[in-house]
């Protein structure tokens, strides 16, 4: 009988927990210690419920810690941090992250609904200890697990354990969803990316490893056949754990509920050698379902459902020809009219001079971000020229759970939009050969695009409007820019100034963005404007590029003379000429002449007055130079200056040429009569100091001519006298004294003939004597 009251009493025990029993679907506990106190900690302990089991999640939850220092201590009835009370409805808990890759089915018998409680409660320890263990057990898990040995009667018994010897410690804190559930894959799909991102806060470097579920300290559930530590999951592909990604991956192979529990372990280093100082755990209830979530295995998407989106259609022509984009994997339908593809695309609105481009996808499941390639080449944008806009960095904005997943993912451009026009966003394989992959891995078709619409972009319309010489040696520029707002001080480089002059090119970079005139004051070589036209053109460079327009080039005016005496006067005429002024239209462009007298002190220093004598329809005209009176003597500056008959003076430009300095000197001009020539007919070389010599006269006082030249003939046309230079002796004492200049004698009396050529370079005047003369009153041997 006493047998049979022990077997009684323990039916009555397994019955009792049965009817008590919860479904735990997983649990996990982390500690936490308090800033400015020695040894306090909080614990939180969270524990997931299977609603498919008929008890529900206690209220309250019992933690132990136990070290072997201090032994071990309970605190009992810690409530639950929801609020929840006895007779609590389950429903009003439901956690709703289980499902991105597989959805809930209430049809299958492996599909669970979660929910769950969390409990905290603040202890104070007794001192310092290697082996510090914070825990939490309860009975029972779910009899539908299939990884380990009779599930329905094992306990769920998680730890996290501390080593405060080194000091105080936290330990790591799951941020990631804890239970999901997944479905089977086909052997070549890609695994599933499960993230399980503990956070560390205490600088401490922490490692990832799978263990073995525990039915209470150091109690190992067995495993099931087939199942281990290592091999948790039936998978293609033996379970691998990404360290610095905290990412479990696995290919589900068979439909079942197994336990998965991930360890996160933290080590601190001493100086010398990496010492363990804590650790955390998750113990997860993994269901796979034989279907996959039809959305899920669409890959990721843009969620276009957010505002600013709307619908739109691109030709396969316009898609090849402007963007260079063959292969489009968006929705699409054959044209019968022009056998060419429409796609359907999503578009979307941005500012001009973004400089950065978010893509939003689908809420869930959520993009895995290891999934972008280390190139970050998986993105194209290409402009409506045609252009790729290249995008030299991808970010994303991480989901709170994970600093690995994200659905928005921003592309960095290496220059923001600034002009009007539809841009493509390609979506493509990266150099990793894959696309973006989401955390259920299946991936975004390749070669998916959507459109983005800048419109808002400030009219670019700049112009050069002035080109003049000024103080005959530098030269000033103007421009103007139709809309200011089109300048960009965060994406402003420079103003070029482009210079041609000589047959050279220069240019001069202005980083003034408020600049609209500029004063070249480069010197090649003395006056020279005098000898070259200067050709200049502007470009803005903003956003990197060179805006137009570069081709528009406007001349300096130069002005070029030549001096034209006026025979027989005092006078001379200034011709003058120079080029047209491409500055306004030629039909428009009116020139004027200015003439100032010049301070010889300070040649810049200049009286201009119109002069207005001159035909401004032509590029040439004539000054005339007056020195016929002292009163015009002194030194004089002539330029041309060029306006626009539609805008003149003083709202409009001039664009004023060199300066031509010239002198005007009066001078008293001599008689330039020549005289007639007077040759004697007969002359006596006898010294008495009267018509001893044989000279040229002239009548009436005039201007003898000053150069000639002198030959004289005897009888027998023998030459017995002869001076190329007679000009310089022609005088009453110094002409001819009838000496033979062969001889050095006197030539005897008789008749001698002459020949004289007579030049004048004043007058330029010439005139030959031809005679004879009678010497008289002596004798000697010719």
């Amino acid at each position: 009988m006493k047998k049979l009251a022990i077997i009684s009493a323990f039916l009555s025990l397994v019955f009792t927990q049965e009817l008590k029993a919860t479904h735990f679907a997983g649990a996990e506990i982390f500690y936490e210690h308090v800033p400015g106190t020695a040894r306090d900690y909080c614990v939180t302990l969270i524990v997931y419920g299977d609603l498919n089991g008929t008890a529900s999640l206690p209220i309250d939850a019992d933690i132990t810690y136990s070290s072997s220092c201090f032994g071990a201590t309970t605190v009992t009835n810690v409530l639950n941090l929801q609020g929840a009370q006895i007779n609590y409805n389950r429903n009003n808990y439901i956690y709703t992250q289980a499902y991105p890759c597989a959805p809930y089915d209430p049809n299958d018998p492996n599909s669970v609904q979660f929910y769950s409680f969390s409990y905290q409660t603040c202890i104070t320890l007794p001192g310092d200890c290697q082996d510090w263990v914070f825990a939490w057990t309860d009975f029972a898990r779910n009899n539908a697990i299939d990884n380990i040995v009779n599930p329905g009667s094992e306990d769920l018994y998680i730890e996290a354990k501390l080593n405060n010897n080194l000091g105080q410690n936290s330990s790591p804190r799951f941020t990631s969803a804890p239970v999901k559930q997944f479905c089977v894959k086909q052997q070549n799909d890609p695994p599933f990316p499960l993230v399980q991102n503990a956070v560390e806060a205490d600088g401490d470097s922490v490692h990832y490893k799978l263990a073995q579920p525990l039915n209470g300290p150091n109690s190992p559930i067995p495993w099931a056949n087939g199942y281990n530590t290592a091999n948790p999951i039936s998978s293609w592909t033996t379970p691998t754990i990404d360290q610095a990604t905290s990412t479990f991956f696995f290919t589900p192979n068979n439909p079942e509920v197994d336990v998965l529990k991930i360890v996160v372990e933290e080590f601190r280093f001493n100086g010398i050698q990496w010492i363990f100082v804590g650790s955390t755990e998750r113990d997860l209830q993994i269901p796979i379902l034989s279907g996959c979530n039809s959305v899920a295995e669409k890959g990721p998407a843009i969620n276009t459902s957010l505002p600013g989106f709307t619908a739109s259609t691109m030709s396969s022509s316009l898609l090849e020809g402007t963007y260079g984009i063959s292969n489009i994997s968006n929705d699409s339908v054959l044209d019968p009219t022009t056998n060419e593809y429409i796609y359907d695309v999503p578009v979307i609105e941005y500012s001009c001079f973004d400089d950065s481009i978010t893509l939003t996808f689908n809420p869930e499941p959520l993009i895995y971000t290891p999934s972008i390639s280390e190139a970050e080449d998986e993105f194209r944008i290409i402009g409506p020229d045609g252009e790729a806009r290249p995008i030299v960095d991808i970010s994303f904005t991480p989901d709170p759970g994970s600093p690995v997943q994200t659905n928005q993912i921003h592309l960095k451009l290496h220059k923001p939009l600034d002009e009007d026009g539809i841009y493509v966003v390609h979506i493509k394989n990266g150099s990793d050969g894959n696309t973006l992959m989401d955390e259920c891995g299946f991936q975004l078709p390749p070669n998916q695009i959507m459109l983005i619409e800048v419109k808002d972009c400030p009219d670019l319309n700049y112009s050069l409007d002035l080109v003049t010489v000024e103080d005959d040696r530098n030269r000033r520029v103007k421009w103007s820019i139709d809309d200011p707002n089109y300048l960009r001080p965060d994406l402003f480089n420079y103003w070029r100034l482009g210079m041609k002059v000589g047959g050279n090119s220069y240019s001069i970079e202005i980083n003034d963005i408020n600049a609209r005139e500029y004063l070249d004051e480069t010197e090649f070589f003395e006056n020279q404007v005098d000898f070259q036209n200067f050709e200049y053109s502007i470009q803005l460079v903003q956003n990197a590029d060179f805006k137009a327009p570069a081709a528009e080039q406007l001349t300096t005016i130069k002005l070029v003379n030549q001096l034209v005496p006026q025979a027989g006067e005092q006078k001379s005429i200034l011709e003058l000429a120079w080029n047209a002024y491409n500055g306004w239209d030629s039909a428009f462009a009116t020139y004027q002449l200015f003439v100032g007298s010049v301070d010889p002190n300070n040649t810049m220093n200049i009286s201009w007055e119109i002069y207005q004598n001159n035909n401004t329809n032509y590029f040439f005209n004539n000054y005339e130079i007056d020195a016929s009176t002292p009163a015009n003597d002194g030194l004089y500056a002539i330029k041309v200056e060029a306006t626009d008959a539609n805008n003149p003076p003083p709202a409009g430009e001039i664009s004023e040429s060199n300066w031509i300095y010239f002198e005007i000197k009066h001078e008293v001009i001599p008689d330039l009569t020549l005289v007639t020539p007077f040759t004697p007919n007969v002359f006596t070389p006898n010294n008495d100091n009267k018509n001893d010599r044989f000279f040229i006269d002239g009548a009436n006082g005039s201007r003898m001519y000053s150069e000639i030249q002198l030959s004289v003939y005897n009888r027998w046309g023998q030459l017995v006298y002869e001076d190329p230079n007679f000009g310089y002796r022609n005088s009453s004492q110094q002409g001819w004294d009838g000496t033979d200049i062969y001889t050095g004698k006197r030539v005897s009396d008789g008749v001698y003939y002459y020949v004289a050529t007579l030049s004048d370079p004043l007058t330029e005047t010439k005139k030959e004597l031809q005679g004879s003369v009678t010497i008289l009153g002596q004798s000697g041997s010719n």
